[in-house]
């Protein structure tokens, strides 16, 4: 590539949408092996929306209140079959600049193959399907779905826990008890389940992949301990949980 290194499988799917710096982008375009591997993806892309177009997305989806909390605590809605899909159906394809290095969220790459977090937006109204960036909140509307997807690297289990304006912690993957063990597919992998964010303002979630397990009690002790140093859920830095990797992301509720 005129002397460049050919990207990277993250730097392709920031090709792909659209996130690459232009002159990047410019040269991926003119190196035959880049385009090759961008069609690819691009292919995989066309293919999951004639496998998965929005109607079979949202046809016969069920609403699943979770157990109810105190007011003004929110609650998270589960939706169903979305779990229909096989796991290693490539549901996302970008990912975003700040995945690629550790930054103030803890949001880091061992290289290539390397841990990652993708999380998926799927609209309400048939919208196309959009990525939540590590850069920047992400304005939700009313009825968007979000599904986590992500690549374990060498690490072993995965959970997922929410945070609210409020300091008000969810688990989300597993409700309780211990981590999950991560899937041994290829490629990105997504957790069972499409979630809907109720409620109003910011939320911050926190996708954790370890070695060992983890108690999601421990999660969310440590994310609470974490809102609280940081008084905002928008300034939150990483959770205090040792040898973990943690891949932050922040919706913004309607």
């Amino acid at each position: 590539m005129n002397g460049h290194a050919h990207l990277g499988e993250l730097g392709l799917r920031r090709l792909f949408a659209g996130e690459l710096p232009q002159e990047d982008a410019d040269q991926a375009r003119s190196c035959t092996h880049c385009r090759s591997r961008l069609r690819g993806i691009e292919e995989e892309q066309r293919r999951f929306e004639s496998e998965l177009p929005f109607e079979r997305f949202a046809a016969g989806v069920e609403r699943a209140a979770r157990s109810p909390r105190p007011a003004p605590k929110p609650q998270r809605r589960w939706l169903y079959p979305f779990t229909a899909m096989a796991a290693s159906c490539l549901l996302a394809v970008g990912s975003h600049a700040l995945i690629d290095r550790l930054g103030h969220n803890g949001n880091r790459i061992k290289g290539s193959g390397g841990p990652e977090v993708d999380l998926v937006v799927s609209g309400a109204k048939g919208e196309p399907q959009r990525h939540v960036s590590a850069a920047a909140p992400e304005a939700l509307s009313k009825g968007d779905r979000v599904r986590i997807g992500y690549r374990a690297g060498d690490l072993r289990y995965v959970a997922a826990v929410s945070v609210d304006e409020q300091g008000e912690v969810t688990a989300l993957y597993p409700q309780a008890g211990p981590s999950l063990e991560v899937s041994s597919a290829e490629g990105m992998q997504y957790l069972p389940q499409s979630i809907e964010f109720t409620g109003h303002g910011a939320e911050r979630v926190i996708v954790v992949l370890s070695p060992e397990p983890l108690e999601v009690e421990a999660v969310t002790r440590a994310a609470k301990e974490a809102f609280t140093r940081a008084g905002r859920v928008e300034t939150m830095d990483t959770v205090e949980l040792p040898g973990t990797e943690q891949f932050h992301r922040v919706v913004l509720k309607p």
